[in-house]
């Protein structure tokens, strides 16, 4: 039946009998399953397609809202392959789709890896923000900072579970910041507060949060300033060459 329709082109006809046999397969045939639920993914990839290219936009919400009710079906997501479905989808070039399986199966890494390429900074941060995985604040932090700085440091100071010693990376990479993040320096300065209650029984760690404290301090401060904390001893690398000398700002 499924390749009658499928040589006479009647690809809606074959949509419809594949769903109505994905509700009759029983759970214990999982490899029928798995085909049906991918042959219907690659059917309605297709379809999206073609109504996108036809300029039917009404056309095109509607059957991507079916498509998406589909996925969240919870036989599909027994049964469907998530790779395999991941592929399908990128293979289309449907990015909205693909961020929206990426989400649908807490694949977060991919879709905060989408915004941050796309240069949605603060969608990013704020997917990051409300995950469990402390592993990806340390992955993608140095380049948040790069862009959005206040609302990364915002967001490292309400999760305290954070290891301030992996974040250290991320505030001494990152170029000068625009004004509204000198107007901040109370909140960095809670953030400095949490790296020493952190790390009190870590002498290098402590003397580390200091120096990149100082370090933003420093990179921001009038020349006046700069020049009568002119330095002599070396620094640690990355950080501003006036740190050595106000430490005693930090103690």
């Amino acid at each position: 039946m499924a390749l009658r329709f499928l040589q006479s082109g009647e690809i809606e006809a074959l949509k419809s009998f594949l769903l109505r046999k994905l509700k009759t397969l029983q759970p214990r045939e999982k490899t029928q399953l798995t085909m049906v639920c991918t042959w219907l993914v690659e059917i309605y990839l297709n379809t999206l397609n073609s109504l996108k290219d036809e300029g039917n936009t009404d056309g095109y919400r509607s059957l991507q809202n079916e498509f998406r009710e589909f996925l969240q079906d919870p036989r599909v997501g027994q049964n469907l392959d998530k790779p395999t479905a991941y592929d399908l989808i990128a293979s289309h070039g449907n990015v909205e789709d693909l961020t929206f399986f990426a989400s649908l199966i807490e694949d977060f890494e991919r879709v905060i890896s989408h915004h941050v390429q796309s240069g949605e900074y603060l969608q990013a941060l704020d997917l990051l923000y409300h995950q469990p995985n402390l592993e990806l604040y340390y992955r993608f932090a140095p380049t948040l900072m790069q862009h959005v700085p206040r609302e990364t440091v915002e967001a490292c100071i309400r999760r305290p579970e954070l290891d301030p010693r992996q974040l250290i990376p991320a505030f001494i990479r990152y170029g000068p910041l625009p004004l509204p993040f000198i107007h901040f320096h109370f909140g960095l300065i809670s953030f400095t507060s949490s790296l020493r209650a952190v790390t009190h029984t870590h002498t290098h760690s402590l003397s580390l949060s200091r120096c990149v404290f100082v370090s933003l301090l420093c990179a921001h401060s009038r020349p006046c300033i700069r020049s009568r904390l002119s330095c002599t001893a070396p620094s640690p690398p990355g950080l501003s060459p006036l740190a050595p000398h106000c430490l005693a700002l930090t103690a």
